[in-house]
């Protein structure tokens, strides 16, 4: 179901020399999606999950395309510290509880973004994409 769908931050605006959209984030993906509906709070994931939006035309695309007339959600946006401390403990549950998971390395590409993003006081929100 989450086949090719990728996890990645978005930024509130560039960063010269940062690009989220250069993180996979297919690991994470098909990792964190099945974790949260198996194992809900127990999740290694459970602390980035709040950390999540969507584009409002990327919502009114695809209700458009599926044929509803819905209201877009407001965007909600994250202080990069904040996601840090998330990801961290995402990055600390699953070298706990599965080392070999490869949403490790796609949470760390993640942590390296928003590493940049507090540096420069830009806000985020975790967002994915279908190929």
């Amino acid at each position: 179901m989450f086949m090719g769908m990728g996890i990645y931050p978005k930024l509130e605006r560039d960063i010269p020399g940062i690009d989220p959209l250069a993180i996979d984030g297919k690991g994470l993906a098909a990792e964190f999606f099945g974790s949260l509906e198996t194992e809900g709070p127990a999740s290694p994931f459970a602390p980035i999950s709040e950390m999540f939006s969507i584009n409002p035309e990327d919502a009114a695309d695809f209700a458009a395309a599926e044929g509803v007339d819905a209201e877009p959600p407001a965007v909600t946006w994250h202080s990069a510290g904040d996601g840090m401390q998330a990801v961290r403990e995402a990055l600390s549950r699953l070298r706990d509880t599965n080392p070999r998971s490869r949403a490790i390395g796609d949470l760390e590409q993640i942590e390296k973004v928003l590493e940049a993003a507090a540096r420069a006081g830009v806000r985020f929100y975790l967002t994915c994409d279908m190929p």
